[in-house]
Formats: structure tokens, sequence, C-alpha cells
């Protein structure tokens, strides 16, 4: 934390007008904010808490502080009135279907967290739930690494996340986003475009020139602790800048970012 987090504040501070850091710890000291993530489990529980904590920003964007957004080429392209998300890692289902190929549906944080959720939700969005997701207690499953949520759903995302805070964040998340849009097909964006290597757990240099090409959004997992790491995201960020430029001050400056500390 001592040399990842003044890293970050750089990489990302000139774009972005707050960042706000979470962790299962305060710590006063490196600007580190309690959430109760349990190791990352519920990354929803910092979202909404950065939300309540500082409501005036047009938009706000979370990552998992293992993550590397190639933010000139995700800015430049993408629709700041929209939701972003990842596209389902498995089918939409109900919550009352077994799927045992989601390992933590058997976890206290998978059926029996959400299966106690669902009833307390509010109607109306039980009827959004039918239509963005096929059935009246459905849910959505996949990657929560990053995301989006304007300001004009804010109050909705809030909302759901005090009624999904025990569920695993990969379904809660989704979840959440697809109940917070009236019309999911034409207010949600698809995240795509990025590279997960897990192989090595962490990225490294080496392996990152490999993967790598310009157009990517995100690359996952990394640490920013290992210099050569640090030194190649700083140099890939540069020529995107070049390639991919934002004008400043203009709107995708003014979002608030929550970073997640697993």
């Amino acid at each position: 934390p001592e040399t990842e987090l003044p890293f970050l504040r750089s990489l990302y501070g000139e774009y972005v007008t707050k960042m706000v850091f979470f962790a299962d710890e305060e710590d006063k000291v490196m600007g580190v904010w309690k959430a109760q993530l349990q190791k990352g489990f519920f990354q929803q529980r910092a979202i909404s808490k950065a939300m309540r904590m500082y409501p005036d920003y047009d938009g706000y964007l979370w990552i998992g502080d293992d993550v590397f957004l190639n933010y000139p080429a995700v800015f430049s392209r993408r629709d700041f009135t929209k939701v972003w998300m990842f596209p389902h890692g498995m089918p939409l289902r109900s919550i009352h279907t077994a799927t045992d190929e989601w390992y933590h549906w058997n976890e206290p944080s998978g059926k029996e967290a959400i299966q106690a959720a669902y009833p307390r939700v509010p109607e109306k969005y039980r009827t959004i739930s039918q239509s963005n997701l096929g059935c009246s207690e459905c849910m959505a499953i996949g990657s929560s690494d990053i995301g989006y949520v304007p300001r004009q759903h804010v109050p909705a995302f809030m909302e759901l996340s005090n009624y999904f805070r025990d569920v695993f964040f990969e379904t809660a998340i989704p979840t959440i986003l697809k109940l917070i849009v009236a019309d999911a097909k034409s207010e949600v964006e698809n995240f795509q475009g990025g590279h997960y290597i897990w192989a090595a757990k962490n990225m490294t240099a080496v392996n990152a020139r490999k993967v790598w090409n310009d157009n990517d959004a995100f690359v996952h997992s990394t640490k920013f602790s290992e210099a050569s790491v640090a030194l190649e995201v700083v140099a890939r960020l540069e020529r995107s800048k070049i390639l991919f430029p934002i004008v400043p001050n203009t709107r995708v400056c003014r979002g608030g970012m929550p970073l997640l500390r697993h």
C-alpha cells in the first residue's frame, strides 16, 4: 500500500476528480476507508458508501486495486450516460434454480444470501427483473472488477445495494446493474476488450507486453508494487494518451472513482 496507493493516484488523477480507496481496515495515514469488503467479496458495499460520501458527481467508476484500466481508450469511446458492466459470465437464471457450476452458489454469500435478499426487493424492481433478466426473481452472474453508474441511477444502486449487501459481488453487482435501468438493451454498455491473466496470478511486464494491444480496456490481475509492471503501465498509458486524446475539463474528468482493495 505504501507504494501502490500513491502510484494509483498519479496514474488516474489526471482525469478523475476524486479517488476513494476502500479496504477491510481503515488507514487514515494512507487515506483508506473501511468498507467491510471481506477480502473483496462484497464490493457493492464500498461503491454505495462512496456514493453516499460524495453525492455530487456525474458518475461513479470503480475498479479493483489489481486491475489496470486503460482509461484513455475507455473514456474516449464510451457513453457516460449509460451503465457499464461486463457481459454475463453465465446464463441468466431464477434464484431458485441450482447453479452448481458457480462455485459461490453453495457458500453463505450465494444461494442462501440472494434467496434471503430478493423477497425484500420492492415490486418496481421485480417488474424490471422480469423484462431485463427474464423472471421476477432472476439474477445475473459475471465479472465485476470494473463498472460505472451515471448520476441518474445512483439512488437505485444505493437502495439495491442495501438489499444485496451480503450477496457475493459477482452476482450482486451484475444483478443490481440490470435492475436500475428500465431497458438494459439501450441503457447498458457491455465492458469488453481486455485481458485476464490468471496463469501467472499476477501480471508481469513480460507477459503484459505479450498480451496487450492498444485498444485493450483493462488487464487483470496485476499488482503495481512490482517496479517493472509499474513502468510498463506508465509506458502503455502514455502511448494511449496519444492514440486516444481526451480533452481536459470535459465530463469524463468530473467523475468519482472508488478503488477497492482485496
